[in-house]
């Protein structure tokens, strides 16, 4: 039988990997509809704030204690900025399963710190994980054919975006676990309000005045679906299952988001991805599976 924790953390693990995975298909979506990236991701995450206040004043009270502002704006930096700007240019141009599978690489490389700072037993199994993974972000950003192009900035810059994505989300889950956050659903809103801050200055630097909205009530629907299940209730559950086990072991299980992803893909979007990007999202999550099974720091 699950102990009580585990039964609280699988049905927020499952339903938060589920409603990421669908984030990556519903915002290519609207971008294929005409949207601005950034100015999509900045209407999303302003939706997403205040439905995420919104939630935090009906269940306010849970008990959870408020962080330090300043700890909040620190982790909604990289979390919502630094995660979700790069992703919405990079699904401009790659295909929504292969960015989910290289932001969610982030977590071997949460791994790959812990074993380089001591903090993790540099076992044959964990070293074995982690050069498979590497193997497979190998197939899946088709870097042999980056080293030989003649344009990588141009040819492949939603590959290098999705990268910086995945470093700055496995800074925001070291300093998540550093801080020995509890609970999820009041951080969450926190970071989200002051990471939107940071889209909507960027966006309004880099594109003036000028703002994307949605013109039909399908793009209304993506957009919701987007700013409310997709980023409100995924992120919640992402830090209320992250506050209950080690960064570790809840981002292994990240490794279903990309499947998700592709499956959702492949229904609304018909998406195509070639033999060896699949095959490398697979070796992925075969890595991120390897890891969680490896001893890991409290």
């Amino acid at each position: 039988m699950l102990d009580s924790r585990l039964k609280g953390f699988l049905p927020a693990i499952l339903l938060s990997t589920l409603l990421m995975g669908s984030s990556f298909p519903s915002a290519a979506v609207l971008l294929v509809s005409g949207a601005d990236a950034l100015s999509l991701v900045s209407m999303r995450f302003l939706i997403a704030s205040l439905a995420a206040w919104a939630m935090v004043g009906l269940f306010r009270n849970t008990g959870e204690p408020l962080v330090p502002w300043r700890v909040a704006a620190l982790i909604g930096f990289f979390q919502t900025f630094g995660v979700m700007a790069p992703v919405h240019v990079a699904l401009g141009s790659e295909a929504p399963p292969v960015v989910a599978a290289i932001v969610f690489s982030n977590v071997l490389m949460v791994a790959g710190y812990e074993m380089f700072i001591g903090r993790r037993q540099a076992s044959k199994a964990l070293v074995f994980a982690l050069g498979l993974g590497f193997l497979g972000l190998i197939l899946v950003t088709n870097v042999l054919a980056m080293a030989v192009s003649k344009d990588v900035q141009t040819s492949h810059s939603g590959v290098l975006l999705s990268l910086a994505a995945a470093l700055s989300w496995t800074f925001a889950t070291l300093l998540s676990k550093k801080q020995e956050i509890a609970g999820g659903w009041r951080f969450n809103a926190q970071q989200m309000v002051l990471g939107t801050v940071f889209l909507g200055a960027f966006t309004l630097a880099w594109n003036g005045p000028t703002l994307w909205v949605p013109q039909t009530s399908v793009d209304v629907f993506w957009l919701l679906w987007l700013s409310i299940p997709a980023s409100v209730v995924s992120f919640g559950l992402w830090f209320r299952a992250l506050s209950q086990r080690t960064a570790t072991e809840a981002s292994a299980w990240l490794a279903a988001v990309p499947a998700f992803s592709a499956f959702i893909a492949w229904v609304v979007l018909g998406a195509d991805f070639t033999p060896l990007q699949s095959t490398g999202m697979l070796l992925i999550a075969i890595a991120l599976f390897l890891q969680s099974k490896t001893p890991s720091p409290a």
